[in-house]
């Protein structure tokens, strides 16, 4: 399942939130054009922002909350 920008997924091991920024459609690593998500945590819109590789993303350890 990919996932659109500015959905909230939540992890199912942790139970936490992200708000997806930029999906696997614009976003990819520079070093290799692997495609990636960009999120953060949900509880802090100033926070972090993480990366993580589009097929890890959509194995089934996210789900859409929103």
């Amino acid at each position: 399942m990919m996932f659109q920008d500015g959905q909230i997924v939540r992890h199912i091991k942790t139970g936490r939130e992200y708000r997806i920024f930029a999906g696997p459609d614009r976003c990819a690593l520079e070093w290799s054009g692997e495609r990636v998500y960009m999120y953060r945590r949900r509880e802090n819109p100033q926070g972090m922002l993480w990366i993580r590789r589009a097929a890890e993303m959509e194995d089934g350890r996210f789900e859409v909350v929103l």
